[in-house]
């Protein structure tokens, strides 16, 4: 019988370790969702138990060139060519794409300049010229700091475009940002 009886205390203590681990991995589970946080891009719930998701916000525009400075984005939140502040809460600004489109069979402009610009920091984000046709500009570990809506000041982004040879274009201007903490 001890040999019966060892061999039953040996499989219930293993029994025993098996339960408490299931018990500690579930528990190491569920306190991980214990941990994560909502936020939000653009008013949609994002939950994360790895710090602020990465938002974007892309901004279209159009325009003629003429040789004159322009802001040509269209469909802001200031009704002008700039976007002021659009989430509730501070944003780090971490990086900008911005893509051009013309007809090169009518439209083959030269860009003096397109300069993605931050009022708030200030600073140019992401500048390019000449026939350029898409650039994106990523800030590991930084970022340019944005404020909420509602920050007193002419705070906004916008994108100012100068350009020769008289045909039209069209412009997306992307900004990819996170919830400062």
């Amino acid at each position: 019988m001890p040999c019966i009886w060892g061999m039953w205390a040996e499989t219930m203590s293993l029994r025993n370790l098996e339960i408490a681990s299931a018990f500690y991995i579930g528990a190491a589970l569920a306190s991980m969702g214990c941990y994560a946080s909502n936020y939000s891009c653009q008013g949609r719930t994002v939950n994360s138990n790895s710090g602020p998701p990465l938002c974007s916000l892309t901004l279209y525009g159009t325009g003629t060139c003429n040789g004159q400075d322009q802001l040509p984005l269209t469909g802001t939140n200031s009704g002008q060519g700039w976007q002021n502040p659009w989430e509730p809460f501070p944003i780090q600004i971490k990086g900008v794409a911005i893509t051009t489109f013309q007809d090169p069979r009518k439209d083959l402009n030269q860009f003096e300049y397109i300069f993605a610009g931050n009022s708030y920091t200030p600073d140019i984000m992401a500048i390019l010229g000449g026939y350029s046709q898409n650039q994106t500009v990523m800030f590991p570990g930084a970022g340019f700091p944005f404020p909420p809506i509602g920050t007193p000041g002419n705070n906004h982004v916008d994108l100012h475009v100068n350009c020769a040879g008289r045909g039209s274009y069209q412009i997306y201007y992307t900004l990819y940002y996170q919830q400062d903490d």
